[in-house]
């Protein structure tokens, strides 16, 4: 038989012989490719054969690359097989990679030559791509992911690993073992406790490592960190809820976000924690984020590059009324500290740090750590901000609040103990820089001087989308207004009486520098802001705890002195959690 296709023009490069073709006992099977001309530089030939006989040599490596498993998208899964089921061992007949251009495939493996009501016996790589697609299915069902990328990322993740160390040509990540059923965040309304200090629990970068050995590593597209936080250092071993973290993002290799949710209890993709508009940014935020059931949040990641996480404390069941640990919002979101403003009247140098006043009309004694909103405003260099105890200054320089490149304004939400008299400010910037700082505060965690109360308590619910312009009324213009109800999220109800709700809140494809501000319908609207962003086509998300009303708040954005006609871009809204 011959096949003598055309493959110039851009037409596919693909030769089909359409009779099959098997030798008799004692015969051979020849396959002879002739050179027509043209360049054949850097080409590969790829042989596939579902025949007997070339396809009982097609186990040797690289034999997995063709075009049937042989691609580039993330929301493909290759299957190897098992064989048989319990041995743990990679089957003769399962082809094997690396590709031609160098990546790691299968993805992963799965048992193969099993019993089935169906079938009966099932063999073949056919068989174990069969079983990862019904768990898939189930996956899905479970709505631990949203999408094609996101759903494989999960599969790949949830392996063990065979063979050599890590992943290789074989068994890909690992033979895949479908996890127990999902079980949902522990809703018990919590008190917050607080660390005196904020303490780094996770750096995969080898020069500062910190965390688990198996997750000091440089962090590849598709990565799911499990992070065990529960019994881990100070944190108790049980009735804990959530946890309150700092992201960071370091040196991502593309546009991208990173998602923080609890281990096997919440929807991969359907929400974003932090996001990444350009590479090598270093970018933070603050986020509380329901553990799962084994004790770990789990951190997924769309970009290569490095993951940062500090803890500033955790939230412990508390069924019924406490004194210490809840949550109280201010009338009125007060600006604390204004570095254009207040006296020295000059912005934070590197190196330096600076008291922040309490806040008005509050008992000091009534407040065991302050909820802020820590900005650098044109910052001259990059660096970073850290809001930290006053009367722990050796807490300096061992985590950080807010990440800052060159100009503009970069904001993030931070729970500080008021240690040693309040909170200060402490920076840092390349080459001796300096920044304006901006500290405004939205709310205090009540110390065990208050009387107790059942307002105020932590509920985690899944992360869900409650509001999204580009789905509504598209980008915004300057002055616009968005009434946001956290109910409007999937499977999320908030109570009416619930006091404030936590949310993650992002501007995408700004179209000049901005803010936005958020507050309860029946308050005034607060001078000050939640969410800053610096640049034409910026994508930035900032933790906002505020006030509401019946589940609802507030968000204007504002383009500042500007004040220009044109949109200011699109804004997304996820909501987290809530105060009872």
């Amino acid at each position: 038989d011959t096949s003598r296709a055309r493959q110039r023009a851009g037409e596919p490069p693909i030769e089909n012989f359409r009779t099959n073709r098997c030798p008799a006992p004692g015969s051979s099977l020849y396959l002879e490719l002739r050179w027509n001309g043209g360049d054949i530089a850097d080409d590969v030939i790829e042989i596939l054969d579902y025949g007997s006989g070339i396809a009982s040599f097609t186990s040797a490596a690289g034999s997995a690359a063709v075009s049937v498993v042989d691609s580039a998208n993330p929301g493909v899964i290759a299957v190897g097989a098992i064989d048989p089921t319990a041995g743990g061992e990679i089957a003769p007949y399962s082809s094997r990679g690396p590709s031609n251009d160098g990546r790691t495939i299968p993805d992963l493996a799965a048992p193969a030559n099993f019993v089935n009501s169906v079938q009966g016996r099932f063999v073949g790589t056919s068989a174990a791509a069969a079983a990862v697609a019904g768990a898939a299915a189930l996956v899905l069902d479970a709505e631990l992911a949203v999408g094609a990328v996101p759903t494989a990322d999960l599969l790949r993740h949830l392996t063990i690993d065979r063979g050599a160390p890590g992943a290789d040509s074989e068994y890909g990540h690992g033979e895949f073992r479908l996890p127990s059923p999902p079980t949902p965040p522990d809703t018990t309304p919590s008190r917050y406790v607080a660390l005196d200090a904020p303490t780094r629990v996770l750096d995969t970068r080898a020069g500062t490592a910190t965390g688990p050995p198996r997750l000091i590593a440089p962090v590849e597209r598709g990565d799911i960190l499990a992070l065990p936080v529960a019994g881990v250092g100070d944190v108790p071993p049980s009735d804990v809820t959530a946890v309150a973290v700092n992201l960071v993002s370091v040196g991502a290799d593309r546009p991208s976000y990173l998602q923080a949710v609890p281990t096997n209890a919440a929807t991969l993709g359907g929400s974003s924690t932090l996001n990444v508009d350009s590479a090598g940014q270093t970018r933070s935020n603050f986020s509380i984020v329901p553990i799962g059931s084994d004790g770990s949040i789990s951190i997924y990641s769309i970009a290569d590059g490095h993951v940062v996480v500090d803890l500033l404390g955790w939230f412990e069941a508390a069924p019924t009324a406490v004194s210490a640990g809840r949550f109280v919002e201010l009338a009125t979101a007060q600006r604390l500290l204004d570095t254009r403003r207040d006296a020295p009247d000059e912005p934070l140098g590197s190196d330096e740090a600076r008291t922040v006043p309490m806040p008005s009309g509050v008992d000091p004694l009534d407040v065991h750590a302050l909820v802020v909103t820590l900005t650098a405003a044109n910052p001259s260099a990059p660096g970073w901000l850290q809001a930290f105890p006053t009367g722990r200054p050796d807490a300096i320089a061992t985590t950080s609040t807010v990440n800052t490149d060159v100009g503009g304004a970069a904001a993030n939400t931070a729970i500080v103990p008021v240690v040693g008299g309040g909170i200060s400010v402490a920076a840092y910037f390349a080459g001796g820089g300096s920044s304006d700082v901006v500290v405004d505060a939205v709310g205090y965690i009540t110390s065990a001087s208050v009387p107790a109360d059942v307002t105020g308590r932590y509920v985690a619910v899944d992360p869900g989308r409650a509001y999204d312009s580009r789905q509504a009324e598209g980008p915004l213009a300057d002055g616009a207004v968005a009434l946001v109800d956290a109910s409007d999220a999937p499977d999320v109800a908030v109570p009416g009486s619930a006091t404030a709700v936590v949310w993650n809140a992002a501007i995408v494809a700004a179209g000049r520098p901005g803010f936005a501000r958020t507050w309860s319908p029946t308050a005034a609207e607060p001078t000050t802001s939640a969410l800053n962003w610096s640049r034409s086509g910026e994508v930035r998300a900032s933790a906002v705890i505020s006030a509401v009303d019946g589940g609802r708040a507030r968000f204007r954005i504002d383009d500042g002195a500007a004040d220009l006609p044109a949109a200011v871009g699109d804004l997304v809204v996820d909501v987290t959690g809530y105060f009872t």
